[in-house]
């Protein structure tokens, strides 16, 4: 399979019409739930709208359609589009055998536990590969391996493993809960910002934030009990500290980098989940959770790498592509490239086992941005940082030269 990753008007069009026809109704029925949730509950829909992106944009895209007879043309709807046009291509493209599986995959948007962004990271892999002139086959799909695809060019042929992370990889607290114990917590802080300055919640939880609703209230109850009588509070499911600065470290959204130093200076935490209320110039009431149990993300990671490498055959030389959730500017990824970080130790977990000799490179992709052209089109672009193996059981250039690197003698690449 060869298709082509430029799109019009018609093709965006035709694309959006074949997946309203395959998940249209079921779609707008979960929407109409959540919409009642999310007007109940301002905190949880500003999570779906940052963890299910292409969601959130397909029920705008089909509202705006339902109430003009068009599509939104603003740039941010690009991704979705992207994405719809690439599916639609693809499975035009394959047998008939093939193409129930993959409007399943599809179901994502309604019924997946990721949302869709697994499959729509898949299949933005295959086209890139195929926008680099390799035939790619759907090997998962078109029951011919148990690797994502295989690609042939020139008469290499290669493996690729698709595996995407999500923010709680490896975490004990996870967004979902934070963002619905926030909720409960939220009007209880409002007390505090009568008084101007800074006010501070450490929030120490014994072991992992539990999704039950009883859970959540516990530690609620705790933190507003702290707040009410600004004090250190102890109990089974937190322990909370308060403390108070003259000092106002926060203005408004733009100083949210300063509030998560000034936490970590005035409580000690570093990569904590903080909930912010303020009055801008006034005053700001900074809740940061953590956990007693320290996070296992490198070795999540890892192990997700591993079982990506597992799923290709070995007989091929095989690329691992992962998925970072959280965007990463290319002067940081450079910086990463040449210090040691989890990354590296991720990369090391594969290249060090004889099994896994078959893989090559492991790709740490993140985000794509929208970039407009001066004449009016966009493309999708993101930056990619690739681990090579040093001693790779089949040494395959066109894999290494798959992505724009910048290059590193002797070692890894990233571009």
């Amino acid at each position: 399979m060869l298709v082509s990753n430029e799109a019009s008007t018609s093709d965006i069009l035709a694309a959006f019409y074949w997946a309203d026809s395959v998940i249209g109704r079921e779609f707008d029925a979960k929407s109409a739930r959540q919409e009642q949730e999310f007007r109940r509950d301002r905190i949880l829909a500003l999570h779906f709208l940052n963890n299910f992106h292409l969601e959130w944009l397909f029920a705008a895209a089909r509202e705006w359609h339902r109430n003009t007879g068009e599509l939104p043309h603003d740039v941010v709807f690009d991704p979705l589009f992207s994405f719809l046009v690439s599916a639609h291509r693809v499975f035009l493209h394959l047998p008939p055998s093939a193409q129930d599986e993959f409007s399943s995959k599809l179901k994502g948007l309604v019924n997946g536990k990721f949302g869709i962004r697994p499959f729509s990271y898949e299949l933005t892999m295959a086209m890139h590969l195929m926008g680099m002139g390799w035939d790619v086959v759907l090997a998962d799909i078109e029951k011919v391996g148990n690797f994502d695809f295989l690609a042939r060019k020139d008469g290499f042929e290669l493996e690729m493993e698709c595996k995407t992370t999500s923010g709680d990889s490896g975490r004990q607290i996870h967004r979902h809960e934070m963002s619905r114990l926030s909720s409960l917590i939220e009007s209880g802080l409002e007390p505090l910002l009568l008084e101007a300055g800074s006010h501070f919640l450490k929030v120490v939880l014994p072991s992992k934030l539990e999704p039950s609703t009883a859970a959540l209230q516990g530690v609620a109850d705790v933190v507003l009990e702290a707040a009410r009588g600004r004090r250190e509070v102890k109990a089974a499911p937190a322990a909370v500290s308060y403390s108070h600065s003259h000092e106002l470290v926060w203005a408004g959204p733009q100083d949210d980098k300063i509030v998560h130093r000034a936490c970590a200076d005035a409580m000690g935490v570093s990569n904590a989940h903080i909930f912010l209320r303020g009055r801008p110039g006034f005053s700001v009431a900074a809740a940061a959770f953590i956990s007693e149990r320290p996070d296992t993300v490198v070795a999540t990671l890892t192990k997700r790498v591993k079982e990506a490498a597992d799923q290709c055959s070995g007989t091929r030389p095989a690329l691992v592509a992962l998925n970072l959730v959280d965007p990463i500017s290319r002067s940081e990824l450079e910086g990463m490239l040449r210090t040691s970080n989890g990354l590296h130790a991720i990369a090391a977990g594969v290249f060090t086992s004889e099994k896994r000799a078959h893989v090559d490179t492991v790709a740490f992709t993140v985000p794509q941005n929208p970039e407009v052209s001066e004449a009016g089109y966009t493309t999708l672009k993101g930056d990619v940082m690739t681990l090579v193996n040093p001693k790779p059981r089949f040494r395959c250039d066109a894999i290494r030269d798959l992505f724009s690197v910048v290059r590193r003698s002797g070692g890894p690449k990233a571009g």
